[in-house]
């Protein structure tokens, strides 16, 4: 008789002769399964921007190791076992990896976190030419004091003033120009 559970087909490449391209044909189940993945990251995403910004907001001296933390007993009130040794083995081994999976700026609550997940290529070469200019490669000037900060600061790195709306248009315009880097492999490292 017919197998009771359906297996899933192996993804086939169909030519397209009158394009000329390839594309693959994926069952229901895999395109579900892409997409909940997808779904999962990006909340993922957006649950350590907010914490980011929380911990931030809250004049935390490393906003990043509270975050980690906080998502640390998460895991323990989940019923998961996350045990620092483990999470630090998984922090050695992720150094110096991109993500796999690249996120547009837009899909980001702020666009400085786009920057933290996929890095900032051109900072180093901006750090070598001195004291940073405003709208060069996402630098932005405060609209308190007057000072340029780098696109990576969602306050202004002398009053601690958040960044407004215009400091906001100009990082993230730098944000797509480094996201259409990241797309065409063109990465300053």
């Amino acid at each position: 008789g017919e197998p009771l559970i359906e297996e899933e087909p192996k993804c086939s490449t169909v030519g397209n002769s009158k394009l000329g391209e390839h594309f693959h044909v994926d069952s229901p189940r895999s395109r579900i399964r892409r997409l909940e993945e997808a779904n999962v990251r990006a909340v993922g995403k957006q649950t350590a921007d907010a914490l980011l910004l929380q911990f931030q907001q809250q004049g935390f001296s490393d906003p990043r190791a509270a975050a980690q933390e906080c998502l640390r007993i998460s895991m323990e009130l989940l019923g998961k076992s996350a045990s620092c040794g483990a999470m630090s083995a998984l922090d050695h081994s992720m150094a110096g990896q991109r993500p796999t999976v690249l996120l547009s700026p837009d899909e980001f609550k702020n666009p400085s976190s786009f920057l933290r997940v996929y890095g900032d290529p051109l900072a180093a070469a901006a750090r070598r030419c001195g004291q940073p200019e405003s709208h060069q490669d996402g630098n932005w000037r405060c609209e308190q004091c007057g000072n340029v900060n780098y696109p990576r600061r969602q306050r202004c790195h002398k009053c601690q003033v958040a960044r407004g709306a215009k400091g906001d248009a100009i990082v993230l315009q730098y944000c797509l120009r480094i996201y259409e880097m990241l797309q065409k492999g063109k990465v300053v490292d």
